[in-house]
């Protein structure tokens, strides 16, 4: 409900520089207030088969959830999945922020299969792994063939 309400905006790693989508809003808008006044309406109702008041502390629920969820939907989403640049953590401690991108990128050097470049890092990794798992169904196929 969250993804279909806020649409998505397409930017730019500040870091990595590659594309992506973010959610461009983290507070509700009034389509949520009225969604989840709906929800808590039809709750209320099939639990004591009337509008009743304890119906607003279920409001009240729903929506912090509703809010809680969209916010850290918004901060998940800020994060680069390319480089791991976190753009309000480098706001808050650019030293912290610059160890967390080295460690992601010390990480993906201990892969053997790790080849740095200037593209995205992700892509460049599922490439390879692709072309791995083809070189093998090619050599295990003409294994199989070979002993026919």
């Amino acid at each position: 409900m969250i993804k279909f309400l806020s649409k998505p905006q397409e930017c730019f790693c500040a870091f990595c520089g590659s594309t992506r989508k973010v959610l461009r809003r983290r507070q509700p808008l009034g389509i949520h207030f009225f969604g989840s006044a709906i929800l808590t309406a039809i709750i209320t109702l099939l639990v004591w088969e009337e509008l009743h008041p304890k119906g607003l502390v279920l409001w009240g629920i729903i929506f912090s959830l509703l809010e809680t969820s969209n916010l850290w939907l918004w901060r998940i989403g800020i994060i680069c999945p390319h480089c791991g640049f976190d753009p309000i953590l480098y706001l808050k401690n650019p030293q912290q922020a610059a160890k967390r991108v080295r460690n992601l990128f010390d990480r993906k050097k201990q892969k053997e299969d790790f080849l740095f470049t200037g593209q995205a890092l992700i892509a460049v990794q599922k490439r390879i792994t692709r072309e791995k798992k083809s070189t093998e169904r090619r050599s295990s196929l003409s294994h199989n063939v070979t002993k026919m």
